[in-house]
């Protein structure tokens, strides 16, 4: 069973980094009361794994996978802190994005999300990033039966808003598994080194060779706040409109919208996937953290891939329509029926609404 939505990509989808201290409300996994308007989230107890080069244990190169074009990734300006506000270490400005995830209908654990801090990867001579987290833990009482300690990172480029390395850790109940992906975008190379565990605890990986930048599941969340959802919409909208008055022909029709996806090539599960993101519904909602009546943009990613959480079917997403923050997830998973809201956020885009 996997609890693992418990964001990403939130993974579209929010996925976890080590355990915060803040936890859940009332009897949460330490008992601590939840304050959500005060938010310093220290971001785990363990450490975390610094995102140098995957090295082959029993190979001098990995295995290179079939080349598969994929779709082509613009860059985006996600502004998402400067060096000096995420790595002043007396009172780190990140943002951070707290979120409740209920399992039909019962609290089951929190995840928090955030940017850690920027630096310069892999090392200081190397391409600034953002290093963005989440944690996800289960509550006491999920705990008992099914607990749950995920851990994401994702490094993402600061000047094109793509990914440059990904890590992800789950523990759910009996299940441990890990993935690593280094991305390489040198001219010479153009590619990602895949690992992941076996279940012997050795680690096999794969050389996926590229024909662009890409995203992976954690960083595709972000990188959705740069796209105008809103606009897409209503283009989507205006189409339909036209083709079932007759204005236009239904080959033109089917042209046109297809020149309107919003395709993501999303690096996970050793390949990369052409991902679209369909935007369906706007959407009021009440939101705990922001006010009433929010404009939201209700989508649907077309996933072929897990990510960061086993799903059993569709996924849908709710993105906060003037930022593009997500605010609400609704899955599927093995253990039923799983709800993610966001609940409280710190030095986030949603702050300038205020």
């Amino acid at each position: 069973m996997r609890l693992r939505t418990l964001l990403a990509l939130l993974v579209l989808g929010f996925a976890a980094a080590a355990g915060a201290s803040y936890w859940a409300p009332g009897a949460g996994a330490q008992g601590e009361p939840y304050a959500p308007k005060t938010l310093k989230p220290t971001w785990g107890e363990e450490a975390v794994p610094a995102p140098q080069p995957v090295k082959t244990p029993d190979e001098s190169e990995p295995p290179l996978a079939a080349i598969r074009p994929h779709a082509e990734l613009k860059s985006a300006d996600l502004d998402l802190g400067s060096a000096q506000d995420l790595n002043d270490e007396k009172a780190p400005k990140g943002e951070v994005l707290d979120y409740e995830v209920l399992w039909n209908g019962i609290p089951a654990g929190r995840s928090l999300m955030g940017v850690r801090k920027r630096a310069s990867y892999p090392d200081k001579t190397g391409p600034e990033v953002w290093e963005i987290r989440m944690d996800t833990r289960s509550t006491r009482l999920v705990g008992n039966f099914f607990p749950v300690r995920d851990k994401v990172i994702s490094n993402i480029d600061v000047k094109g808003g793509f990914s440059r390395y990904y890590y992800l850790n789950q523990r759910e109940g009996a299940y441990k598994g890990e993935e690593r992906i280094r991305v390489d975008y040198t001219a010479a190379k153009m590619e990602a080194v895949c690992g992941r565990n076996r279940p012997d605890d050795s680690v096999s990986y794969l050389t996926i060779p590229l024909s662009g930048k890409v995203l992976d599941p954690l960083s595709a969340l972000y990188y959705l706040r740069s796209i105008d959802l809103g606009a897409n919409l209503k283009l989507r909208e205006e189409l339909a409109a036209d083709a079932e008055s007759g204005k236009l022909a239904r080959q033109d029709y089917e042209k046109r919208l297809k020149d309107a996806r919003i395709v993501l090539p999303i690096c996970t599960e050793r390949r990369v996937w052409d991902t679209e993101i369909v935007p369906v519904a706007r959407e009021y909602l009440d939101l705990k953290s922001i006010g009433k009546q929010q404009a939201c943009i209700l989508v649907v990613p077309q996933c072929e891939f897990n990510g960061i959480f086993q799903r059993r079917g569709e996924m849908r997403i709710w993105l906060h329509e003037a930022t593009r923050v997500l605010v609400r997830m609704e899955v599927e998973l093995p253990i039923g029926a799983c709800e993610i809201r966001l609940e409280a956020h710190a030095y986030s885009p949603l702050d300038k609404g205020k």
